[in-house]
């Protein structure tokens, strides 16, 4: 036989194979020479297409080369060359399918959490069918079938693209894809069954081309399911809280209604989860049947719905409270919701969700309802900022209101009143923060404050004795017994003259803890008083449940005992029962003459406008502006 070169043109060669670098140029016309040898070796032959391979020399590529120099041969030869060519097919397919099976594994495992276990059981047997051609290839097996395996990938690529992808061209290029897989790999069957393998290497290439096509849509499928699944709510298969966040920006002119189960945890605890998931969806579907434009499930017992003006919604919040109900233990339960409702705009969800929570319970807050909450929330947002800085600046101070002694004819103690002072205008009352201010972090230091001053002031005014109010928190506030303890260490004698009032915000319930408070600092000379007793929280049981000293009558008593002869007759036994166990009394809201000369032979101590104001400074000479009363030192 003769050269390749003396069967090709020189310029054919480069035409042909400019592709290929020098290096590999020679090594293929020296492996076509071995194809046209007179007694080529077989096995070397298949080393040869094992090393195209190693070289990354595309089999694709040789076509058009092994075709030009089958046609300079005579028929003979020309046969011949077939043959090897086949042979070098199968070296080249005996190095490349193990790599390439390996990779595609590692490449469909990594990306494993988007199928299923039954996805990767379906896909792995195409896997499967593959290795058996490889087996086969190596002399170590028949042709593996095509119809248990690789019409089964096909039947469920078929299904998982049919029914999902939305673009009809995406769609259609999705499935006729699989349909050209599917005959490629039928082709690649009958072409090894045949030996044939150089056509079969050719098929092989396309049948891998098109399933790393269909792996890419199939991995777009899997991840756009994904995404789905994050805006979609499992159990009731309503949007979700993230679907609708992105949906607000496509709503105009509408509005977005929240929506509460009430009392929803209590099914769940009583009937269990699966019972709750039941009550869910039969919410969803009924808000699915509404006049709500879209629906969602925000999470937990919260809904959310998109609907066109305001009559719309409180007809869909009629509805959901008169049609769901379930069946529980042959006894019907209905079903009642609270809500609230605004305007779709700039974090509206977010402003109906801080409705919900500020006002549980309720059931259908409007806007204007919202408006004023979001008012309200703007005032103790900046109350709570004046707390930090009154406390960085030092502007929590305590006032003075002076007490009157009926035994001795005198002012003899100060009630220590917080107050808040700022620049230029009257100081805040308690009455003006005292909610909000038990409600934030500054609490227990204002409570603090508040004693350290007092002490500080009453350390020198040693004829006058002083009160400070706890409320029951502060008996249970660690740091507040730790700091008062550490005050009464360091001023004795000033603890002696103090006075604690229990006022009651809540009603009292843990007396023993309050007790505990008592009996470790009563022996050190501070004195329990009761305020605001008679009224509110306070009774005659509370009274004997605590080891106290005093008890300071609620002032509406005081005030209207002249006029009101119920108020008479409880201030009577009032002080009746203070006698009997043998507590001091004190009248608060001492407001008039009247009231003082009436008073001042049944109760111990008084308090009140009449016996003075309160005021920064403790008062000298006569008090209750200009009533006469002394203050003798």
């Amino acid at each position: 036989m003769g050269s390749v070169r003396n069967l090709i043109e020189e310029d054919e060669i480069q035409s042909i194979l400019k592709w290929i670098s020098l290096k590999n140029r020679n090594f293929l016309e020296t492996m076509l020479q071995k194809l046209i040898s007179r007694t080529p070796d077989q096995d070397d032959i298949e080393k040869y297409g094992k090393e195209l391979y190693k070289r990354l020399i595309s089999f694709s590529r040789l076509p058009r080369l092994l075709e030009t120099l089958g046609n300079r041969l005579p028929p003979k030869q020309r046969e011949q060359l077939r043959q090897c060519s086949d042979r070098l097919a199968k070296g080249y397919l005996d190095a490349r399918m193990p790599h390439e099976m390996d990779s595609l594994r590692r490449k469909v495992h990594s990306d494993s959490h988007w199928l299923s276990t039954e996805d990767l059981e379906v896909i792995e047997e195409l896997f499967h069918w593959i290795d058996s051609l490889l087996q086969n290839l190596q002399g170590k097996g028949e042709v593996p079938g095509i119809a248990e395996r690789m019409q089964e990938f096909a039947a469920f690529v078929d299904h998982r693209g049919s029914g999902y992808f939305a673009d009809r061209d995406i769609r259609e290029d999705f499935l006729r894809t699989n349909r050209e897989l599917y005959q490629t790999a039928m082709e690649t069957v009958a072409l090894f069954a045949r030996g044939e393998y150089y056509y079969g290497a050719l098929i092989y290439i396309e049948m891998i081309a098109l399933f790393l096509k269909m792996a890419t849509l199939l991995n777009g499928m899997f991840l756009q399911e994904e995404l789905m699944s994050v805006y979609l709510d499992p159990v009731t298969l309503l949007p979700n809280r993230f679907r609708l966040l992105k949906d607000i920006e496509d709503f105009h002119d509408a509005y977005i209604l929240i929506l509460n189960v009430n009392a929803f945890s209590k099914l769940n605890l009583l009937y269990g989860y699966d019972y709750g998931d039941d009550v869910l969806r039969r919410i969803a579907q009924t808000l699915r049947n509404s006049i709500a434009q879209k629906s969602y499930r925000i999470y937990g017992d919260e809904f959310a719905a998109i609907v066109g003006n305001e009559q719309e919604i409180r007809e869909i919040f009629r509805m959901l409270n008169r049609s769901v109900s379930v069946l529980r233990d042959e006894k019907l339960f209905d079903i009642y919701f609270y809500g609230a409702y605004r305007e779709l705009e700039d974090r509206a969800l977010e402003i109906c969700e801080f409705a919900l929570q500020r006002n549980r319970g309720r059931e259908l807050i409007d806007s204007k309802e919202i408006e004023k909450m979001i008012e309200t929330l703007q005032s103790e947002l900046a109350l709570l900022q004046e707390f930090k800085e009154a406390l960085d600046q030092d502007r929590v101070v305590p006032w003075y209101q002076p007490i009157y002694s009926t035994a001795e004819e005198r002012i003899v103690a100060y009630e220590a009143l917080m107050r808040i002072e700022r620049d230029g205008i009257p100081p805040l009352e308690p009455g003006e923060f005292l909610t909000q201010l038990i409600d934030s972090p500054y609490y227990s230091k204002y409570t603090q404050t508040i004693l350290r001053k007092s002490f500080e002031r009453f350390r020198d005014a040693e004829n006058f004795e002083f009160s400070v109010n706890f409320l029951p928190r502060d008996f249970r506030d660690e740091a507040v017994s730790h700091y008062l303890d550490k005050l009464v260490r360091k001023y004795p004698a000033t603890a002696s003259r103090m006075t604690i009032e229990i006022v009651e915000s809540e009603a009292l319930s843990d007396f023993e803890e309050i007790n505990r408070f008592i009996r470790n600092f009563q022996p050190r000379g501070i004195r329990f008083a009761l305020d605001d007793f008679g009224s509110g929280y306070s009774n005659f049981i509370q009274c004997v449940r605590l080891e106290i000293d005093m008890v300071k009558i609620d002032g509406s008593i005081v005030k209207h005992s002249l006029k009101e002869q119920k108020m008479g007759r409880l201030l009577h036994s009032v002080l009746e029962f203070s006698d009997s166990f043998g507590i001091k009394t004190a009248a608060e809201y001492v407001s008039s003459k009247a009231l003082f000369e009436s008073l001042k032979r049944r109760v111990d101590r008084m308090q009140g406008s009449y016996i003075g104001m309160p005021s920064p400074q403790l008062r000298s000479g006569t008090a209750g502006e200009g009533h006469g009363l002394s203050i003798r030192r």
